[in-house]
């Protein structure tokens, strides 16, 4: 029974993960009618960044802020840089990454 609850907390988790990235996903997509799948590098760079402060013993509020202060303007600063296109329906644009 112990590794049924613990078994379900995990697919919880990672089903709630899944659903957070879809979000971001739909966003992205109903704002700006592309299909962006690159705020997943950042994210991932992120998390590793966290991941690797927690293992080294740093608290977990120490390790949020620090990937928060470091990824946060690099994202910002990279969908700046890229220039934006008049919006042409079309298979095309609708698949096209967004970098």
């Amino acid at each position: 029974m112990e590794k049924l609850l613990q078994y379900a907390l995990t697919g919880l988790a990672a089903g709630s993960l899944y659903a957070l990235v879809a979000l971001g996903v739909v966003l992205i997509y109903r704002s700006t009618r592309v299909l962006n799948f690159a705020h997943g590098d950042i994210a991932t760079l992120a998390t590793f960044v966290s991941f690797s402060l927690l293992s080294k013993g740093y608290s977990f509020p120490l390790a949020l802020t620090v990937s928060l202060t470091c990824f946060v303007p690099v994202k910002v600063s990279s969908s700046r840089a890229v220039p934006v296109t008049k919006y042409v329906p079309g298979i095309v644009n609708v698949c096209a990454a967004n970098e």
